[in-house]
């Protein structure tokens, strides 16, 4: 199986929602990793927003029905190159994984999810 999913946000969005007036609705979506990560950089909102389109990217690669925003985790890896964690059982067929790819500008963040065999 092959499945694409894209999401596109503007970061404004999460500019207008910051992180210490709103924690529940961030606890809700993202890992405590996901948090302290966000929270260590400059514009937390840029790295927010970016995490979130992937999450829904990649609901939109499985099937939204099967998972939520709270059960996928963006992780960086050694090389630096993000990374996603299912925290979810057969979510993926067997002998499948996920791979991402984020972009950010000054106004907008987006992410690519693809769903394919190893």
């Amino acid at each position: 199986m092959y499945s694409v999913g894209i999401d596109i946000q503007d970061i404004e969005d999460f500019r207008k929602k910051p992180f210490e007036n709103n924690k529940k609705f961030y606890e809700r979506l993202f890992s405590v990793q996901e948090i302290e990560y966000c929270l260590s950089k400059a514009d937390p909102a840029v790295h927010f927003t970016a995490r979130f389109c992937v999450k829904e990217a990649v609901m939109k690669a499985l099937d939204p029905r099967k998972i939520t925003p709270r059960y996928i985790e963006v992780v960086v890896s050694e090389g630096g190159r993000p990374d996603v964690v299912l925290h979810k059982k057969n979510v993926l067929p067997a002998g499948h994984e996920i791979k991402i790819s984020i972009s950010h500008s000054g106004l907008q963040a987006a992410a690519v999810a693809i769903a394919h065999p190893e």
